[in-house]
């Protein structure tokens, strides 16, 4: 998820904007596992097609498709 990283925890500015971003971070990473957990493995394989063929048609050559 997102994160703030603690690069100086010393620091009292950065202590005062995790706390200013704590809920909006917590939010952002709710926010994020739901859209992640509607994602399929279906719908990424869609996605490689589309993108294959968008890119044979302007390229000409075929790319490496697993």
């Amino acid at each position: 998820g997102v994160a703030t990283p603690d690069e100086s925890p010393g620091c009292l500015v950065e202590r005062a904007v995790h706390l200013a971003l704590g809920d909006a971070v917590a939010e952002a990473n709710l926010v994020l596992a739901r859209r992640l957990a509607t994602i399929t493995l279906a719908d990424l394989a869609t996605d490689v097609g589309r993108l294959h063929a968008a890119t044979v048609q302007t390229s000409g050559e075929p790319h490496h498709v697993v």
